[in-house]
């Protein structure tokens, strides 16, 4: 059996590992690239016995808990659904996006998208 050459690519500047991205700093408006362009916007963190009626917590909060990073308890924002999923794949390359963040609806605001955080439009 012949072993196939990987391709070496090429990661564009702005991109880090999944590893390198510090989970304590991630807040549940932080937008997230890969390099096929995906969007990967990770809302919260649902902890083990936590009741269903309960809100999630920041992502932040995974940090605390023993393999919480590599766990399936993300409340990630997938093509408008609302889904478990898990923080960022450690061997896959995101670009973080400062410059835009997603806003839910919140109280007498309903607007729910994404918008540029210097104009706030």
């Amino acid at each position: 059996m012949k072993r196939q050459k990987q391709q070496e690519v090429s990661i564009p500047e702005g991109y880090v590992r999944g590893s390198e991205i510090d989970l304590s700093k991630w807040s549940s408006e932080t937008i997230a690239v890969d390099l096929d362009g995906d969007i990967r916007c990770i809302l919260g963190y649902r902890e083990i016995e936590q009741p269903h009626d309960l809100l999630y917590y920041s992502p932040s909060v995974a940090v605390r808990d023993a393999g919480g990073r590599e766990s399936r308890r993300f409340v990630e924002l997938r093509h408008g659904t609302l889904t478990m999923s898990h923080f960022l794949d450690s061997c896959a390359y995101y670009r973080v996006l400062g410059d835009r963040y997603v806003v839910l609806p919140v109280a007498t605001n309903s607007y729910f998208g994404v918008i540029a955080a210097d104009t706030r439009e």
